[in-house]
């Protein structure tokens, strides 16, 4: 599963491409993919089309209109279609893009080009503009979102071939006014998009629930939430509601650096202790994102890249193999049902 480094560097490379361009027409070739009050979730979408006299893909133009929201082509009116896309914004491992209303200034650089700020996960511009429609995206574990377009250096293709491809997982495409296609495809359908009216409906109603950002908490906060759990440090780490954006990955990694077995109780960590394991995963996922994430299998950007940051790990499934600290032979073992590699030597309870 994508963890922050990996959905944070989607989102700078979508940004990158997107932000400033009208959404000019949206295909929703999956209805279970979109989560929206009246949608019919079903894992079957050509039943979910037939139910709503549909015989193929659900398609709004820019002229759409915002009636029968609560109906599956109403999903596709209200996927931003008509609108600008103003930001792309993360927290955790949830990705979002909002729009602005008709009318609204844009700011732009001499070159006519839109100004946009691309901070470390755009998390405040949203709070900014917390009244324009939003978008939320959750990849799960196969997802992604791939910008295709065969005249501006980005993947060459367009909808139709991209299901083709694919063998029918591009589930929704957003084409935009330059000509770019954003394409959600995801093979073993964990992944989900929500529609909301507002940006302040997507905080409410998914970020809500989860702990402050791994990118950002500070060591006072970590040491805070930690005191609340009885739970060993590495279960703890997993838990979004207490921080947002850590897998098994990251987590492996951050306990090795930080010397912390992954059983230690998380209420028992001192404070200096709790300080260094907020300072090293800064220090780690923003490392982990310059080198655009860890590809294990699948996981490539929307460009197409892969991530190279698996030939820096320590630790995760090198089980049995030296540790590049101590050489001593690493162990492995199950903490809240992951498998868990750590250095015995290195890292003692």
């Amino acid at each position: 599963m994508p963890e922050l480094p990996e959905v944070e560097t989607v989102r700078r490379a979508l940004a990158g491409q997107v932000v400033g361009r009208t959404i000019r027409q949206v295909r929703v070739h999956r209805p279970d993919t979109i989560d929206l009050p009246g949608n019919p979730t079903t894992t079957n979408p050509t039943a979910a089309n037939a139910a709503a006299g549909l015989n193929g893909p659900i398609v709004a133009g820019s002229a759409c209109s915002s009636t029968g929201s609560d109906t599956l082509q109403g999903a596709a009116n209200r996927l931003l279609c008509g609108q600008r896309i103003s930001g792309v914004v993360r927290h955790g491992k949830q990705l979002a893009w909002w729009t602005e209303p008709s009318g609204a200034p844009t700011t732009t650089h001499k070159t006519g080009k839109t100004k946009r700020k691309n901070s470390a996960s755009g998390y405040g511009e949203l709070g900014k503009h917390a009244g324009w429609p939003a978008v939320g995206v959750h990849l799960g574990m196969t997802g992604c979102l791939r910008v295709f377009d065969g005249g501006r250096g980005c993947e060459r293709g367009r909808a139709d071939r991209m299901r083709a491809e694919w063998g029918g997982h591009t589930h929704i495409t957003w084409e935009l006014d330059d000509g770019l296609t954003i394409a959600f495809q995801d093979p073993r359908r964990f992944g989900h998009v929500w529609v909301f009216a507002t940006g302040e409906q997507l905080r409410a109603h998914r970020w809500a629930g989860l702990g402050p950002d791994a990118l950002t908490i500070t060591g006072e906060e970590l040491h805070r939430r930690l005191g609340r759990t009885r739970r060993a440090i590495k279960a703890a780490l997993l838990d979004q509601s207490l921080v947002a954006g850590l897998g098994n990955i990251y987590t492996d990694e951050l306990l090795h650096v930080c010397r912390v077995h992954p059983r230690a109780p998380a209420a028992s960590l001192s404070v200096r202790r709790t300080k260094r394991l907020a300072d090293g995963a800064r220090t780690l996922l923003a490392e982990a994102i310059e080198h655009g994430g860890s590809t294990l299998r699948d996981y490539a950007d929307p460009l197409g890249q892969p991530g190279a940051f698996q030939a820096h790990h320590a630790v995760y499934a090198r089980h049995g193999q030296a540790c590049p600290r101590c050489q001593s032979k690493l162990s492995v073992t199950r903490v809240a049902s992951r498998t868990t590699t750590y250095c015995s030597h290195c890292q003692r309870k």
